[in-house]
């Protein structure tokens, strides 16, 4: 490393010691030689020493950077072979294998199907780390974006069970175990710790053409370099910002660029106010503070806080709050939940310093100049968390060694979760450790599940087709709402009391539809389903394309399924015959939506 070949006077006094002049050139000529070679291995392929030698690792806790808790961790497990535990492992499974009995293709699990696993060896590299996805707006196919140590991997997941490698785009400059992907307009765009790397940006449209038959190398179709390593990239896609944290600029803050013209992005502004930034939540805010509503506002997670940035003016961007908590380790990185009241993240290396069972914390951000804690939840193991993302009330964790663990938000305002599926990726541990699923993209509007594993490559995922449902509520006395009227409105009698106490409407319902439609309400003092009273919210009126919401199907298990089951694998479940109000009808005709049979 540089600091063991850097000269002090105790070499310096050595040097003048010694008095055969053939020695002193035999040492210059073979340190010269080291510092040679140590400098054209620096990056290299497997090269952790070099990176444990750049953020200080070898040195006590208290002495380095604040970042190295991130870092450090990481690379002692790697490099004291922890992670060639992988080795004994499933690596490679030729057919899909649905979850039964707790297992899908040697893997434990609970609600989630085995579709593929891509291995390192198809990547030509040697560990993995940051996943992301995209979906091409026209043709809706989808496609795995894969953090590389030495690149980025691009994998097409339409059909999740035969996934095709179409190629990789080399790292800009050295090899880094830290690299990070966002997507924008049908761009990639790719950031790495890397020194000299700056920000690569690929047009994924390149990609459609491709058969996979002979994998690609590609180029970027532009390499941005005002700044050299970054963490992590945070993108707005609402607003077509970029932010660039844990760089070599800004002191490690929020670094903005402009990206509206994807290929000639520009530097937008700087804050450096709370310093280092590890990764963070970008948004136009929808939440209840209405003195912030429609700003550009970011959710930081700033290694011992929670920071709360307004970024509307990036000339002037304003911090509204920074938010420490107990226990904590190193704030890494969060999530807000859809309504933007509740930010949800976790804390890399609490486990570890406080023996936790994995803790994923809830911060209550409905005040942004004062945000306060809201609790925590524990998992059942004692895994490392690492990234996490939401899909309506529904968390998706990638914890590490514990791989993919899934929870249903019960109540945020107490931090009240229930898991209600995983997929181990690493079955051998749940210690806490830095080994096993780095992160997961669960995005995909066909409900194709994405997750990165260190040292095995890319897991595609799907929700289980032997997973439980949730059934609809029951109505003791059911008791039948009146009939939407012929021009077919919502009616405004009807109410829903939820968690927190809080009346909500149809257009409450209509927000989200998939989610609320089964709610039962009040209408008139009576017990009455959202669909009945909020037609138009539910698409309920006459002549709308919709599923039924009474067709069922008894699965080989005695399983009810409905056509949300239909929507996730509509090419196989089409055309199943179910029943709908006590007669026969396929799946096709009663789930008209989900298996695009509209007129």
């Amino acid at each position: 490393s540089d600091t063991k070949l850097r000269s002090d006077h105790s070499l310096e006094n050595f040097f003048f010691l010694l008095k055969d002049y053939k020695i002193m050139f035999r040492l210059a000529s073979s340190l010269a030689l080291f510092s040679l070679l140590t400098a054209s291995a620096l990056g290299s392929e497997g090269d952790d020493d070099y990176e444990w030698n750049k953020y200080q690792c070898n040195l006590p806790d208290q002495d380095r950077p604040p970042e190295a808790a991130c870092f450090c961790g990481f690379l002692k497990d790697h490099i004291n072979g922890q992670g060639q535990q992988a080795s004994t492992m499933p690596q490679q499974q030729a057919l899909p294998s649905t979850c039964t009995e707790g297992n899908a293709g040697g893997y434990p699990c609970n609600g989630i199907d085995f579709q593929a696993l891509v291995n390192l060896s198809t990547f030509d590299s040697s560990s993995a780390n940051d996943v992301w996805g995209w979906t091409d707006p026209t043709s809706t196919r989808e496609f795995a974006l894969i953090g590389l140590k030495d690149g980025t991997g691009f994998v097409e997941i339409t059909n999740p069970s035969s996934p095709t490698y179409l190629g990789k785009l080399p790292t800009a400059t050295v090899s880094s175990s830290w690299r990070d992907i966002k997507t924008y307009k049908n761009y990639a765009y790719i950031v790495s710790e890397a020194g000299s790397h700056g920000m690569q940006v690929f047009d994924l449209t390149s990609l459609l053409n491709l058969d996979g038959n002979t994998p690609a190398t590609f180029s970027a179709n532009f390499r941005y370099t005002e700044f050299g390593n970054a963490h992590n990239i945070v993108i707005n896609e609402d607003t077509g910002f970029a932010y660039a944290v844990g760089s070599n600029q800004c002191s490690g803050g929020l670094y903005m660029i402009d990206i509206s013209n994807p290929e000639s992005p520009t530097y937008a502004g700087c804050y450096s106010g709370d310093g280092y930034v590890h990764d963070a939540h970008c948004v136009v805010y929808k939440g209840s503070d209405a003195g912030y509503q429609d700003n550009e506002i970011c959710f930081c997670s700033n290694e011992d806080t929670v920071t709360i940035v307004d970024v509307t003016n990036k000339a002037s961007p304003s911090l509204l709050s920074r938010t420490p908590y107990n226990s904590r380790g190193y704030t890494h990185q969060g999530w807000l939940s859809e309504d933007h009241n509740y930010f949800l993240f976790g804390d890399e290396t609490d486990e570890i310093k406080s023996g936790f069972d994995t803790k994923t914390l809830v911060m209550d951000v409905k005040n942004l100049e004062g945000p306060t804690l809201a609790g925590s939840y524990f998992g059942p193991t004692q895994a490392i968390d690492h990234n996490l993302y939401n899909v309506g009330d529904l968390t998706y964790l990638a914890s590490y060694r514990a791989g993919l663990r899934i929870m249903q938000m019960d109540d945020l305002s107490s931090a009240s979760f229930t898991e209600i599926g995983y997929f181990d990726t690493y079955p051998s541990s749940n210690s806490a450790n830095f080994n096993g699923a780095w992160s997961v993209y669960p995005f995909f509007a066909s409900g194709n599940i994405i997750v990165s594993g260190i040292e095995q490559g890319l897991f595609i995922l799907s929700p289980s087709s032997q997973a439980p449902q949730t059934p609809p509520p029951s109505l003791s006395p059911q008791t039948p709402s009146p009939t939407p009227s012929d021009d077919c409105t919502d009616d405004d009698a009807w109410s829903f009391e939820n968690s927190r106490g809080k009346i909500k409407k149809c257009n409450w319902v209509g927000s989200k539809p998939n989610a609320r439609c089964n709610k039962v309400g009040s209408l008139n003092n009576e017990a009455t389903l959202a669909y009945e009273a909020c037609p138009v919210a539910c698409s309920e009126c006459p002549g709308d394309c919709k599923d039924s919401r009474t067709w069922i199907f008894i699965n080989w298990k005695l399983r009810e399924k409905s056509c949300t089951w239909v929507a996730n694998k509509p090419l196989t479940r089409c055309s199943k015959i179910g029943t709908d109000n006590g007669e026969s009808v396929p799946a096709g005709e009663a789930c008209r939506e989900a298996c695009d049979t509209c007129p």
